[in-house]
């Protein structure tokens, strides 16, 4: 928000509020304060909130409506405890003005403006610390929790499912006024893939709470607006809804997305620090004049003093009332009006002076000379001086308070596990003596893409009693393996990334579920015996060491075997479940409990 929007704002809202009485008003001054920040739920994984960022920026307008100058304006202001430290009340636009006093939070901070002269403003900002301790904490508290009956797991969700959210709202504000006008928008966010949107949904509010005051359930899955026990909280009230979110079926890879941003508008009729103008000095135009005679003349040449009789009187040219608090007079012998004689009086009549009330006073006798006895002798000099500022009454003096949100954003994250599963199919068939037809069949049976820009990986092993040969998908690397249980060649194949979403392999199942050439792989290739070697060390199977969250959160490997007889051909079967493989991954994990399941089978 730029400052001539800010400024327009405060004169719309504060002008518009002002009663004129009997007077005109002569100065308006608004004091606002908006609130900015970001907050986080469950960003990093954990269930916990983060004030990624907060501000609040404090605003103070000073106008004069009127035709006439105002001059001498001071400004007072206390409750500054939260005023960011080592900063002032700076003057930012229009006519100029200074902060004359105050230098720690908790000071009286003074104000001065010259003048502002008919329609003239100035323009100050301050910042208020929200952050840490001992600063001001934003007016609404939003709480968030989640709740997974599907899995148990509330952290987390699957791809294409739903979980349920639960938000609590609360007037915090530490000065314990009301906060109005609430309306929350709640707009669920999409997940970028490849270019392409894959939004989380409304599913369903709960018919719990405050969910009447919910606008957009049965009728709008993207956005609902929350107002919030009508738009009014008390100090202390809490509020709470209840809804579920449907996850999309694709994300790029399993990880933490944020589903629900929540904006947040509200206005206070005071300001969030407190900060207060105790006192408003100013002064229009007053007329005032002094007066002296001798009303006993000197009466011989030894007494050279005559008796002075000497007046003074305040009077007001305009429709304005000022609070008269004291008028001074006093003698100089010269044009110097610090030549003090040690002849003074000071009048403090502490009353209210106007266009039709004025103020005066001949009472000050003083025995002085009349300038007669010697050519450098001069009669008395009279000075006054008065004072008074413009009273607060009549709507002279206008103030208003406001606080309101500036970009008050609370953002809820929540880890979607992505819905692909890769099934690996191995069989090993008897097509010859002492040769064997390997098949290899990789499908993605999950209801999502493999992960954004990550290859698939499939290993196979070949005992060194065997050859391989025939391959009808050349591997892409070999690595000898030489141990105590095992000995051979261990290849690996990688499969190509696919478009539209730069991934291995699309859903074979699913709303959407791609063609088979998308959603699975397949090799094969020929090995002989040699020697004595063992049909059952053919299986043999290559995983990722590294436990990767899918579908069904399998911490193992499930394998299923078969044996059956074709004729004279044997067929052994292989199924590996959960099978999920990532980018380069050279650590090869040679399961011997795998190899003892398959050859006890065998």
């Amino acid at each position: 928000m730029n400052f001539k929007t800010v400024l327009l704002l405060a004169l719309l809202v504060f002008s518009a509020g002002v009663v004129y009485a009997d007077k005109d008003t002569r100065l308006n001054i608004s004091m606002w304060e908006i609130v900015d920040q970001n907050v986080t739920y469950a960003k990093e994984f954990y269930l916990v909130e983060q004030r990624e960022f907060c501000k609040i920026s404090g605003y103070i307008n000073i106008s004069n409506p009127s035709a006439d100058t105002v001059s001498d304006i001071e400004l007072y202001f206390e409750n500054t405890d939260h005023i960011t430290n080592g900063t002032q009340i700076n003057h930012v636009s229009g006519r100029n003005g200074t902060q004359i006093n105050g230098t720690n939070p908790g000071d009286t901070f003074v104000v001065h403006i010259p003048e502002l002269r008919g329609s003239e403003y100035s323009f100050f900002n301050y910042t208020i610390n929200c952050s840490g301790s001992g600063g001001v904490e934003p007016p609404l508290d939003i709480e968030t929790q989640y709740l997974n009956s599907e899995t148990g797991f509330n952290r987390k969700v699957l791809a294409g499912h739903n979980f349920t959210a639960i938000k609590t709202i609360t007037n915090s504000l530490w000065i314990k006024v009301n906060v109005s006008e609430i309306n929350i928008t709640m707009e669920t966010l999409p997940v970028l893939w490849n270019e392409t949107e894959f939004n989380f949904t409304f599913a369903q509010i709960h018919t719990t709470g405050d969910f009447a005051n919910v606008d957009g359930p049965g009728s709008d899955d993207r956005t609902w607006n929350w107002i919030a026990n009508g738009g009014t909280l008390e100090w202390n009230e809490t509020v709470n809804i209840s809804f579920d979110i449907n996850a999309p079926w694709n994300v790029p890879t399993t990880a933490t997305y944020p589903f629900l941003l929540e904006t947040l508008k509200y206005e206070i009729d005071f300001l969030a620090s407190n900060m207060t103008i105790t006192d408003v000095k100013a002064k229009l135009a007053m007329e005032f004049s002094t007066d002296k005679e001798i009303i006993s003349p000197q009466d011989n040449e030894l007494n050279i003093n005559a008796t002075w009789l000497i007046g003074g009187e305040a009077s007001v040219p305009l429709n304005v009332s000022y609070n008269l608090t004291q008028v001074s007079l006093w003698i100089t012998t010269n044009l110097s009006p610090i030549s003090y004689t040690g002849f003074n009086i000071t009048y403090t009549p502490n009353t209210e002076i106007n266009e039709s009330t004025s103020w005066s006073q001949r009472t000050w006798k003083v025995n002085y000379t009349d300038g007669s006895d010697h050519v450098d002798a001069r009669p008395p000099i009279v000075w006054i001086r008065p004072f008074y500022h413009l009273m607060e009454e009549y709507n002279q003096i206008v103030k208003s308070y406001l606080t309101t949100n500036g970009t008050d954003l609370y953002i809820s994250y929540i880890y979607v596990v992505n819905g692909y599963w890769l099934r690996v199919n191995k069989s090993v068939i008897n097509v010859d003596q002492d040769q064997y037809q390997i098949d290899v069949l990789v499908q993605n049976i999950g209801n999502a893409w493999t992960p954004e820009g990550l290859v698939v990986t499939v290993y196979d092993f070949i005992p060194s009693e065997f050859s391989a040969g025939g391959w009808t998908t050349p591997f892409d690397s070999t690595e000898s393996v030489t141990g105590d249980d095992f000995n051979g060649t261990a290849y690996r194949w990688v499969i190509d990334l696919k478009e539209p979403y730069n991934s291995s392999l699309g859903p074979c199942n699913g709303p959407n579920a791609v063609d088979t050439v998308n959603c699975t792989w397949n090799m094969s290739y020929i090995v002989n015996g040699t020697g004595v070697y063992r049909v059952s060390d053919l299986y043999i199977v290559g995983l990722d060491p590294r436990k990767v969250d899918g579908a069904g959160s399998h911490e193992g490997i499930r394998i299923e075997t078969l044996l059956s007889s074709q004729g004279s051909r044997e067929t052994i079967f292989a199924t590996v479940v959960g099978f999920l493989l990532t980018l380069n991954l050279l650590n090869l994990l040679l399961t011997k409990n795998i190899h003892d399941k398959i050859g006890g089978a065998a």
